[in-house]
């Protein structure tokens, strides 16, 4: 907590001493246009920025040197965030989520997730990095599963408007959603024990489980089909 990033429309990322309120070394050059987002790996040795020149980029934080970036593509960077273990970076631009791997040359893990054509605001790792929330202009958020890349029940129609950002509760029990109407609302989204959750997996899944899905989230009870046909 003693380093401070902000991210800029000049096309910057700089970083701060929290103590003296003071600039720590030369500006990182982040890109072409606006720098929208930026992230530090859990570490706190990466940052990670994101922004309109749809790359993003992992920064040395002792040195401010580059030191890997993900392949370009035609869709600009709204929010950036690191898997709580370190592993894995998320981008969210116009209607896509990104998954990225690796510390120097960022590759991308499967397809982006996407759902309709509203752009995402924000995306937010659960503390146990297995779920990611993720923020949209259509007024709802929505829960991901990582390891499959599936979306984790329906969304939560949060405003009329967009929803801005997401944020997980240090449990992973409850999600913030702020939005641009103005409203800032908490959901309960823990998963009930393992024997109610098998009977209600239908409904919060709106579909049969996949047998990793089941192993991921329900360990003790042998897998079965539980949604009617």
């Amino acid at each position: 907590g003693k380093t401070l990033a902000t991210a800029g429309a000049d096309g910057t990322a700089r970083l701060w001493d929290v103590a003296t309120h003071r600039e720590i070394g030369a500006p990182l050059a982040a890109g072409l246009g606006a720098v929208n987002a930026v992230a530090f790996n859990p570490d706190g040795k990466t940052l990670a920025t994101a922004g309109a020149d749809a790359i993003a980029r992992l920064w040395d934080v002792a040195t401010h040197r580059e030191v890997g970036k993900s392949p370009p593509n035609n869709l600009g960077f709204k929010s950036v965030a690191f898997s709580p273990n370190g592993k894995i970076l998320a981008t969210a631009g116009n209607n896509k989520i990104r998954l990225w791997t690796g510390r120097r040359h960022l590759r991308q893990i499967s397809a982006p997730l996407a759902s309709g054509n509203e752009a995402m605001r924000a995306v937010a790792f659960s503390p146990d990095s297995k779920t990611i929330a993720t923020a949209s202009d259509d007024g709802t958020a929505r829960l991901w599963d990582v390891a499959t890349h599936q979306q984790v029940g329906p969304p939560l129609i949060a405003s009329r408007g967009g929803v801005n950002d997401v944020a997980f509760r240090p449990d992973g029990k409850v999600l913030a959603t702020a939005s641009g109407d103005g409203t800032a609302q908490l959901w309960n989204i823990a998963l009930p024990k393992d024997k109610y959750l098998a009977n209600a997996a239908c409904a919060i899944s709106g579909r049969s489980l996949k047998r990793n899905e089941w192993t991921a989230h329900i360990k003790s009870l042998p897998f079965r089909q539980v949604c009617p046909r």
